[in-house]
């Protein structure tokens, strides 16, 4: 549940993935939680493991820290939720494996 209502509060940030629809289905004892999010090709893990022994440019290095910040930035000030401590989000799971890269990028 909290999942949705920060992706609700993030929407429309332009280097957050778009969050399309969710459904919740009682299962009983629990719920089960379905999120729709917009297709992102390729992680900053598989651009990595693609160039190899490769390297990205200083301007290309300079917009991946750019936008990884903004996004961290929006989460940290996002409005507060009732279940976290203090004002907005804190990722704990923020990895390159979790960081997607737009096509246009490439």
């Amino acid at each position: 549940m909290r999942e949705i209502s920060v992706m609700k509060s993030l929407k429309g940030h332009p280097n957050v993935v778009s969050f399309l629809a969710h459904t919740i289905l009682d299962m009983g004892r629990t719920k089960e939680v379905f999120l729709v999010m917009e297709f992102c090709e390729k992680s900053l893990v598989n651009v990595l493991e693609r160039k190899g022994a490769g390297y990205f440019e200083e301007k290309q290095v300079l917009t991946i820290f750019r936008d990884v910040c903004n996004v961290v930035f929006a989460m940290h000030c996002a409005s507060p939720h009732p279940l976290l401590i203090g004002n907005g989000v804190t990722c704990l799971d923020c990895q390159s494996r979790n960081l997607f890269m737009h096509i246009s990028f490439f």
